[in-house]
């Protein structure tokens, strides 16, 4: 979650922008590296799949995805 300024990420070889009360996730699977976090403050949880119930990783994994590279929701 980029709780303050904005960060840039590649993800599956595309270039991402998020900015400020913006939160995200990546998919296991999904190929990520941090370009530009210089001017981002926020948090970062890792989160073993294996510890979410089946219904719940479904809705991430297939639900939310909707055949995006990435999925994002402004906080506001």
């Amino acid at each position: 979650m980029i709780e303050n300024g904005s960060a840039s990420l590649m993800i599956d070889f595309n270039e991402v922008h998020f900015c400020e009360n913006t939160f995200y996730y990546i998919l296991p699977g999904q190929v990520h590296h941090r370009i530009n976090n210089a001017l981002a403050a926020g948090w970062y949880v890792a989160i073993d799949s294996q510890h979410i119930p089946a219904d719940f990783r479904n809705i991430f994994e297939n639900q939310l995805f909707c055949n995006s590279l990435i999925s994002s929701t402004i906080l506001n």
